[in-house]
């Protein structure tokens, strides 16, 4: 038999387990549902030397023009695999790991086939080394390529708009001609059946939906504030819902990540007294149910032999004062003195005087052992094999403000902040039933205790965990950035709505105290977010600014125009 095929192989196999190794590692497999998803020009190394033009890449249709400009990532992270693999990883693997198996199994196999072949026979070796050395890496590349472009692929098809032909999903499409494509029968109905979906994928695509509509489709967004005629209330009002308990839903991870942790005997101490008051509840209500004294004439018949005998109902309180009395009295037990003996004794026999006081210096609790094995373990996790077992600040703080599952509600959060907001503000001149108005207190109360929560919880509450061996207190902001992030856009939503209806927040039931918190949440001086870093603190830069310009907007001048006139 050929051993150059088995060589192969296992080669193959060992390529699928380091791209397996690298994608989980590294989170291929996340799917980033933004607009500018794909639309940043990648200007790379390959592309420079084959002399590619921008202007050709924009006639490219948007899927090949992705896939081309990450053609230079593609080529890197393929050479870079597949030397590692086959140069620095495949050889000892194979020689001195699986070799001997593989050989067996295979020839086991083909001996099933060839029955000319002796029952047993060891390794034959690899001929053409030459050859096999260009076989193992042009195949090797090739497989490589195929795993790396069809990641790419995904990722690029996956997270499309929810659109078609310019308009939203759930909209009336038409071609071309004007000939209706695609008609809803309910568009806000769909809308709401997605944002209220159990699954993780329909409800992302309709909070993007959702944003899309806020910003770019006026007669959708009409829409939402003239539909009040449903059965769980208006479209505005379960639109508000469902953003605001996606927003919510961030402070209850929080205290839920707050709350200690009961430990074993704390939890079995809780469940024993629950089963007392359940007991004690239970003897009481028999106690109500019986009316006067027991009569002689209900107990069993004794016999004459059990008179003297102790009852059954005294072996229990037997039992417990027994152990009461010896955990109560601790070394009141004569069996105590002689195990304190034995150990002493089988510590002298073990140990000379000499390691017995060096070892009792060192103490139990944080001993001379402890010491050593946690200083490996720190060394372990410093190195490259121990990063997949850290857990980092950055990854507590997405799991508890972002949500751990199989995908977090980064993106939704972001949306329903954004969608809310432009809602709101649109509300100044296409409401006209005046159904936003009276939500508006709500929402800077639900955004004001968030962006508090998310600023106490990155900044003073949340505890490094002791795997995260580079963490830095200073740099609590700076490795939480998908923290920011998420604060940044609530921030900015807050600010927009404060500035926008913080003239008239005594007639829709806001107080002086409330604008107050809400501005300082809004511009983080508050003491939660002294530490974040430059690029997200531009929120604070130029409130008054900002505020000016918001009231030259047309839609504060006809609202003002319009008071006025009334």
């Amino acid at each position: 038999m050929n051993e150059n095929p088995i060589f192969l192989r296992c080669l193959f196999v060992l390529m699928g387990l380091g791209q397996a190794s690298l994608h989980l590692s590294r989170d291929y497999d996340a799917i980033d549902l933004s607009e500018e998803h794909g639309l940043s020009r990648r200007r790379n190394a390959l592309l420079s030397y084959l002399g590619v033009q921008d202007q050709t890449l924009d006639k490219l249709p948007r899927s090949a023009r992705v896939l081309v400009e990450n053609s230079g990532l593609i080529a890197d992270r393929a050479f870079k695999l597949v030397f590692c693999g086959t140069v620095m990883a495949h050889s000892p693997f194979y020689f001195i790991v699986v070799r001997r198996m593989a050989w067996r199994w295979t020839y086991a196999i083909g001996r099933t086939i060839f029955r000319e072949l002796p029952p047993a026979s060891p390794p034959t070796g690899l001929v053409n080394l030459v050859r096999l050395a260009w076989q193992a890496f042009y195949s090797s590349l090739l497989l490589v390529a195929i795993w790396e472009v069809s990641n790419t692929i995904f990722d690029i098809t996956v997270p499309q708009p929810p659109t078609k032909k310019g308009e939203p999903l759930t909209s009336e499409i038409k071609d071309a001609r004007g000939a209706v494509v695609h008609r809803s029968a309910d568009p806000n109905g769909s809308l709401l059946n997605g944002l209220k979906a159990k699954r993780e994928i329909p409800k992302a695509f309709a909070f993007w939906e959702l944003s899309l509509i806020s910003k770019d489709f006026e007669a959708r967004r009409r829409s939402i504030y003239t539909d009040v005629d449903r059965r769980d209330g208006s479209t505005w009002t379960q639109i508000c819902q469902v953003c605001l308990s996606e927003i919510r839903a961030i402070k209850e991870r929080i205290t839920e990540a707050n709350r200690p942790a009961l430990s074993s005997a704390q939890q079995k101490e809780q469940e024993l007294r629950r089963q007392q008051h359940e007991h004690l509840i239970g003897q009481e209500v028999e106690e109500q149910q019986i009316v006067g004294l027991r009569k002689i004439a209900d107990r069993p018949v004794v016999n004459d032999a059990a008179v003297f005998a102790r009852g059954s109902n005294g072996s229990p309180f037997a039992v417990s004062n027994l152990a009461r009395s010896i955990g109560q009295s601790p070394g009141s037990d004569a069996a105590l003195p002689v195990a304190r003996k034995a150990l002493q004794w089988s510590a002298d026999r073990a140990l000379s005087r000499a390691d017995q006081e060096r070892l009792a210096k060192f103490g139990t609790g944080d001993g001379f052992i402890a010491q050593q094995s946690q200083g490996y373990i720190l060394q372990f996790l410093r190195s490259p094999p121990g990063e997949p077992f850290r857990k980092t600040f950055d990854r507590q703080v997405a799991g508890v403000i972002l949500g751990s599952g199989p995908a977090t509600n980064k993106r939704n959060i972001i949306y329903a902040s954004e969608a809310l907001t432009q809602l709101v503000m649109c509300s100044l001149v296409e409401d006209s039933y005046g159904s936003v108005a009276k939500d508006v207190p709500e929402i800077v109360r639900t955004l004001t205790e968030v962006i508090d929560a998310i600023e106490k919880y990155v900044g003073h509450e949340a505890k490094a965990h002791w795997t995260d061996v580079n963490f830095r207190e200073e740099a609590r902001w700076q490795v939480a950035t998908e923290a920011a992030e998420v604060l940044q856009v609530l921030r900015s939503g807050l600010e927009r709505i404060v500035l926008a209806f913080g003239e008239y927040a005594g007639s829709i039931g806001l107080s002086k105290k409330e604008v107050r918190e809400a501005r300082e949440a809004a511009v983080g001086s508050r003491g939660g977010a002294g530490a974040l870093p430059a690029s997200k603190e531009k929120a604070a830069i130029g409130a008054g600014e900002r505020s000016r310009e918001v009231e030259r907007r047309p839609e504060m001048e006809e609202t003002a125009s319009r008071r006025r006139r009334n």
